[in-house]
């Protein structure tokens, strides 16, 4: 079973969170830890690590607050997520994660990148997301990735286009801004010409506007 170690007074109403921490390709389980941090001061944080055997862990979350989960495997692409804890919880939540492997060719999507509505100007909330790439690169010197930026399909394909170049770019700036080497940085934009998916709905339409990292070289 999974261990615990977390920063929750007596007093506080606490609701059990349970998961699985799974490699995405293999589907078999990964022994790492767990970071849930509070948002959006940071005041709060639990570490959790999972089994080898299951891939299984437990934690305590406070009630009304929001977590940050955060998750950097030796060998995977870091993760990270929000889990809102609030009091209309009332059965058991499972909240599994999926990592995946670091190899060469893998694109880990920025799922917490948010940039200005129409503009690549990016929003503060997601440099935490940014500062774990910028670590990754860091701790791995010899890795080389490929930002490609991706915009929805509606409106102008030529502005999609340059709008997707220039958020790779100021996703490219702000890594070079923390001592990544710009040399290690390739750019790609692809406009609106490869959703995630055809349907035309606001919230589909998020989820094609979006930063990729492909990994060129570990």
């Amino acid at each position: 079973m999974a261990q615990e170690y977390s920063a929750i007074n007596e007093n506080d109403s606490i609701l059990k969170i349970v998961g699985k921490v799974i490699n995405l390709e293999t589907q078999n389980p990964v022994a790492t830890r767990i970071t849930f941090e509070k948002i959006p001061y940071g005041s709060n944080f639990i570490i959790s690590i999972s089994d080898g055997l299951q891939g299984e862990y437990e934690t305590f979350l406070i009630k009304g607050n929001g977590y940050r989960i955060e998750v950097k495997a030796e060998g995977f692409m870091p993760y990270s997520s929000i889990v809102d804890v609030n009091d209309q919880n009332l059965q058991l939540p499972t909240v599994d994660i999926f990592l995946v492997p670091s190899e060469v060719g893998r694109i880990l999507t920025m799922n917490n990148l948010i940039f200005k509505q129409s503009k690549a100007e990016i929003v503060p909330s997601s440099y935490e997301e940014l500062d774990m790439l910028v670590n990754m690169l860091l701790e791995k010197p010899s890795m080389k990735v490929q930002l490609e930026g991706h915009t929805d399909f509606r409106g102008n394909p030529l502005l999609n286009f340059k709008l997707s170049e220039e958020r790779v770019e100021a996703v490219r700036d702000y890594l070079v801004s923390k001592g990544i080497k710009k040399r290690r940085i390739k750019l790609k934009a692809f406009g609106g010409t490869m959703p995630i998916t055809q349907e035309n709905s606001e919230e589909a339409q998020r989820k094609n506007r979006r930063v990729e990292v492909r990994i060129l070289k570990k």
